[in-house]
């Protein structure tokens, strides 16, 4: 079942019984040119300007789908789990973005780790990160685990 994170009413779909966590994965790794006439006025709800959209349109929908995602998780009362990716390795104390997601969403804490790796970016779509569109075939970066329970 395919349900966009978006349109989930938890009282319509007797599947959100038997949540365990909710799980968001390297978010803005895809997006589609419609997408922006579909998510922008989400986003604005969410507190985007018109023009951080603009300016970085995959930056802007990572940053509301982790916010949806971990809005669904307390709803749900169970733990929720983000993998994020960047091209520099931070914890939750040099980071206060995280931090701030939490005591929002009412978690008691995060469970943190970090996996240096590597990733494909040329000959198809380039990968963006939070330094901007990576144009190097391969390129070094970190895989962030972080559990909000």
């Amino acid at each position: 079942m395919n349900i966009d994170i978006c349109d989930i009413d938890v009282s319509r779909y007797s599947v959100f019984n038997n949540v365990d966590v909710v799980i968001c994965w390297n978010v803005g790794t895809y997006w589609s040119i419609e997408m922006p006439s579909r998510y922008s006025p989400e986003m604005q709800r969410y507190g985007l300007t018109v023009d951080q959209i603009r300016d970085n349109y995959s930056s802007s929908y990572a940053e509301f789908i982790i916010w949806k995602a971990l809005g669904l998780g307390s709803e749900l009362d169970v733990p929720a789990h983000l993998i994020e990716r960047h091209p520099y390795n931070f914890d939750i104390y040099s980071d206060s973005y995280y931090k701030d997601l939490k005591e929002e969403f009412g978690y008691t804490d995060i469970i943190f780790d970090s996996l240096k790796n590597t990733s494909l970016s040329g000959g198809g779509r380039q990968l963006v990160t939070p330094l901007g569109e990576e144009s190097d075939e391969m390129i070094k970066l970190f895989l962030q685990s972080l559990l909000f329970v």
